[in-house]
This record gives C-alpha cells, sequence and structure tokens, in this order.
C-alpha cells in the first residue's frame, strides 16, 4: 500500500557541526558548552531560514538541513561561515567556536519530516570529511550551481562513500573571498572606481589568472587542478594560489612541502 506521508523529491541536504565541542565540554563544563554550541546551532538555523531552508533536525553539535536548490544550500554555507565569524568577533559567539560543512543535491525520501536516501549519507559524508571553516560538496552538487557561485567551488581530491562503488570528485567551496561575501549578500560589484588586483600565473606557453573573477587556482598531479604538474614529487592537489582581502597567498596543502623562488633568486621552502 502506498503510503501518502511518504514522497520522493529532489532537495539539497546540508550538514553542518561545531568543530572539537568535546574539548568545550572538558574546559567550560556541560551547562555552559551546551549553551555555547546551542547559541551555535540557533546561528545557523536563522540561516536555513532566511534562504528558505528547512531545519530537519539537531543532533548534539550538529544541524541537518534541506533546501530547494543547490544554489540556496550554498549560500547558506557561506552565512553561516561568515555570521558565526561575524558573532564570534562581536562577542555574541564563543571566540574559539568555528563550524565545517558538507553539502550534496540529490534524489530523497522524505517521511515525517525527516529524509533518507543515498543523498543523505553521500552529504553527511562530505561534512565528515570538512575541516574547520570548510564547505566541502560533490561534482554534482557544483555542476547544478548557478550565476556567481560556481566559481567558488574548487577541487580538492577523490575519495570514496561506504556503500557506493567507485570513486567521487570532492569539491571545497571557498567562501572567505571577496566575491563569496558579494554573492552571499546579493550586492553586485562595482565597475567604477574599483582597484583591480590581477595575477598572471605561467607554465610554460600557458598562462592562468587569479583575480575577484576566479579566486583560487589549484595546483598539482591530478588532473583535475587547474595547473597540472606532471612531477612524481607533487602531491594529487599540492598547493593552491588565493585572491582574497586585496592580497594574494599561496597556500600549501602537499605532503612534501613547496620550494618558491624569490625575485633575489633565493628559494623558499613553504
Amino acid at each position: 500500500m502506498y503510503d501518502q506521508g511518504r514522497r520522493e523529491e529532489q532537495v539539497s541536504i546540508l550538514f553542518a557541526d561545531v568543530v572539537d565541542s568535546s574539548r568545550l565540554y572538558t574546559t567550560y563544563g556541560d551547562g555552559e558548552a551546551r549553551r555555547m554550541v546551542g547559541a551555535c546551532l540557533a546561528t545557523m538555523a536563522q540561516v536555513t531560514n532566511e534562504q528558505q531552508g528547512q531545519v530537519v533536525k539537531t543532533i548534539g553539535d550538529e544541524i541537518m538541513c534541506t533546501f530547494p536548490t543547490p544554489d540556496q544550500a550554498a549560500l547558506a554555507a557561506v552565512q553561516m561561515h561568515q555570521r558565526v565569524q561575524e558573532q564570534a568577533r562581536a562577542g555574541a559567539l564563543h571566540n574559539t567556536l568555528s563550524v565545517r560543512i558538507g553539502l550534496h543535491h540529490g534524489g530523497v525520501v522524505r517521511e515525517g519530516g525527516d529524509v533518507f536516501g543515498d543523498a543523505v549519507n553521500l552529504a553527511a559524508r562530505m561534512a565528515a570529511l570538512s575541516k574547520a571553516h570548510q564547505i566541502m560538496t560533490t561534482r554534482a552538487t557544483v555542476e547544478a550551481l548557478t550565476g556567481g557561485l560556481r566559481p567558488l567551488a574548487r577541487f580538492v581530491d577523490q575519495s570514496t562513500v561506504k556503500g557506493q562503488h567507485g570513486a567521487f570528485d570532492l569539491y571545497e567551496i571557498v567562501w572567505n573571498t571577496s566575491e563569496a561575501t558579494l554573492a552571499s549578500s546579493g550586492i553586485r560589484p562595482r565597475t567604477l572606481e574599483q582597484t583591480v588586483r590581477i595575477l598572471e600565473v605561467k607554465l610554460g606557453e600557458r598562462a592562468w589568472t587569479v583575480d575577484l573573477e576566479h579566486p583560487v587556482l589549484t595546483l598539482g598531479r591530478s588532473s583535475q587542478c587547474d595547473i597540472l604538474v606532471d612531477d612524481t614529487r607533487a602531491s594529487r592537489l599540492h598547493a593552491k594560489i588565493e585572491y582574497g582581502k586585496e592580497r594574494f597567498l599561496l597556500r600549501d596543502v602537499s605532503t612534501n612541502g613547496t620550494f618558491v623562488q624569490l625575485e633575489d633568486g633565493r628559494a623558499r621552502h613553504v
């Protein structure tokens, strides 16, 4: 017999949890730690409502939400990080609080206020692979993003999910850039009286640009990186060049480190 309370739909599932909450309980005691975690979850629930999402449930230090579209889920993830950071700086949240977020868009079964299915498991896996201040998602979700959100996504690596065959591409949504702030606030960048900063990266006869429109450039041995480094000493994802807060940053994420040659000819190990 068909259960009228059970329906299938396409949604974006988001998991977010407070990083290292066990340390809070050890340091501040159960009552105060519970208050701190609860305030953080309430902040993320408010962002969820602002993006027309629905809080499915909260479990301990984790919140699970659904959104009609990947754009709304990605915007909510960006704003969750930004809001937690802003409130921590203002003293409304404890200054050590940070969150990690994972999301995925796919088919689910909704029943009794909860959602089930492989898409839920994959979203949970994204959160598990995420670190503090990160947003992790899948290629399928990235390909469904529109407008100014898709350029925020950068390939990280390939991973697997228990119970599913094969590997999938893992992406990070870079939220701490000027472009992410504009996207999350709905403000279009100014076209006049604006300082333009551009970094050109060259390898052989090819060239890449890092700027406000393309704030992250990835380098590594994986074919999914922007710049493919065909060297066994390079990691699959070796380094990132990021633009934000009016400056360029080389971020090493490799196993062996990165050597940078300065203008005076000296080499520095990062």
